[in-house]
């Protein structure tokens, strides 16, 4: 099955939390494309990309949620990033944003699988 997520986006510039959360990382890179993606407690699509997403190569991986919770299990790092999922309008979880090296988001959409989302953002790297 060859699923897609059917959000649209118009690049926009990222917004002003997305410079503090950047700032926060040790290795925070301005010159990275990063994918951002939102997770929820309680969601099995979630822990399934949880589980997948070692990495998202060629792009930075930033895995966040709203609500703090010991509930994730094994899988990449969740960051409690409230104001910055407001503020991208992530419309649900599992979601993705991507944001460019200009801190424009260039793409966002639903989470199905690791392998479905590298798909659909490759072609914004430019």
């Amino acid at each position: 099955m060859n699923l897609r997520s059917f959000a649209t986006s118009q690049p926009r510039p990222a917004p002003a939390s997305w410079g503090r959360v950047l700032a926060g990382f040790e290795d925070g890179d301005d010159d990275a494309w990063w994918l951002v993606v939102s997770v929820k407690p309680s969601c099995h699509g979630c822990e399934d990309f949880l589980r997948e997403a070692v990495s998202a190569d060629p792009l930075r991986l930033l895995i966040v949620s709203g609500v703090p919770t010991g509930e994730w299990s094994r899988g990449a790092a969740v960051h409690v990033e409230p104001e910055l999922l407001s503020d991208l309008g992530a419309s649900g979880a599992p979601y993705y944003v991507v944001v460019s090296p200009g801190r424009q988001i260039v793409g966002e959409g639903a989470v199905f699988s690791r392998e479905q989302v590298l798909n659909e953002v490759t072609p914004l790297i430019v």
